[in-house]
């Protein structure tokens, strides 16, 4: 069997990394048995019987090598750092009077900064905090922007599932809130099928308000 080339090498090894980010571990649904994974040991071939003249070798000869693995990029990808647990949900906080909520964010949004915590900093143009009314009874949390709301309900539950596990229904949230998951802006932009999905969740949310959607044009 002819070796895997370079290019076709990383390319796998960049796949499994993918799947394993994505939580998937185990690609086979059933064992396989592990002297699959290497390549069968030559079998000796016939010999005459040896003569009174044939050199012998002593136990310190060198032993033959192994026969290479046959996929090599297996056991790289055996050496992946392991991924990064998930954040466990923020502490929840003593709640704030009304006319309080105001200044408490303008305090964070003075203790975040120009922020540079992570890698996003060195391709962002700008740093979106939020706007809008600060007693608002509907609060739309993403991340920005990003591909899915993955990211952000596993932040504020610090539990990892998929996104339609999470959808079509309330989820009971810190200090008597309800969380309504549903895509965010930049997928749907992506994948405009996806919208009539994003509209369901948001008659979700206007029920819980008591608020009725808007007449059909």
């Amino acid at each position: 069997m002819n070796p895997l080339s370079p290019d076709l090498r990383d390319a796998l090894h960049a796949r499994l990394r993918f799947y394993r980010e994505l939580g998937i571990g185990e690609l086979y649904s059933r064992e396989v048995d592990s002297s699959l994974w290497a390549e069968p040991e030559p079998q000796a071939a016939s010999l005459p019987a040896a003569s009174s003249k044939t050199p012998t070798h002593s136990q310190d000869s060198p032993k033959p090598a192994a026969a290479p693995a046959l996929f090599p990029q297996i056991a790289e990808e055996n050496a992946i750092a392991p991924r990064k647990p998930f954040p466990a949900a923020p502490a929840l906080a003593e709640p704030l009077p009304p006319e309080q909520h105001f200044a408490a964010l303008k305090l964070i949004r003075e203790e975040i900064g120009d922020c540079t915590r992570c890698a996003l900093a060195k391709g962002r143009n700008k740093l979106v905090f939020g706007d809008g009314d600060p007693n608002a009874k509907l609060m739309f949390m993403g991340e920005g922007p990003g591909a899915l709301g993955q990211t952000a309900v596993t932040y504020l539950t610090g539990e990892k599932r998929p996104l339609s596990g999470w959808r079509g229904t309330t989820h009971p949230f810190r200090g008597g809130a309800k969380l309504i998951v549903t895509y965010h802006p930049a997928f749907l932009l992506r994948d405009p099928n996806q919208k009539k999905h994003a509209w369901a969740d948001l008659q979700i949310a206007m029920r819980e308000l008591g608020l009725e959607p808007p007449a059909r044009k």
